[in-house]
């Protein structure tokens, strides 16, 4: 019996799944962060024992649907409360509603973010800088 194994498609991006996966997987793929002139995740607050967001105009976003290929949640705001929102202008342009995206490891990339404010990971940053940066500078050339 001969087995035949599907071609995996592999991409430079963080995800590595082929198109048509990450079609049937609901379209949970990577993108970079974009530049909008919209609400960034940070102005909305996050609720770990309802597991919801709460925009700034006060309105809820609850877990629509979880992406377990990309280990993320997807959350959602209601698109009747968004469209009748007078902060809309600043926070979407979908019809659909607001949605944010959640790692399932947030919890620990919080944790870790608030190192970088720590002075032990500022010195050795510094120290970084001056011994690790030139050597990769030289093994460019």
């Amino acid at each position: 019996m001969c087995w035949s194994l599907p071609q995996k498609s592999w991409k430079t991006s963080r995800c590595s799944i082929s198109s048509s996966a990450r079609a049937s997987a609901g379209n949970c793929g990577h993108s970079k962060p974009q530049e909008t002139p919209f609400y960034g995740q940070r102005e909305f607050q996050y609720d770990p024992e309802q597991d919801t967001y709460t925009c700034p105009h006060g309105a809820i976003l609850r877990l629509e649907k979880r992406c377990y290929t990309e280990r993320t949640k997807e959350y959602r705001a209601d698109a009747a409360t968004c469209n009748a929102c007078p902060l809309k202008a600043h926070c979407t342009n979908s019809e659909r509603g607001r949605s944010l995206r959640r790692s399932f490891d947030e919890e620990y990339l919080e944790r870790v973010r608030a190192y970088h404010t720590t002075e032990p990971y500022q010195k050795a940053m510094r120290k970084r800088s001056v011994w690790v940066e030139p050597l990769f500078a030289e093994g460019k050339d």
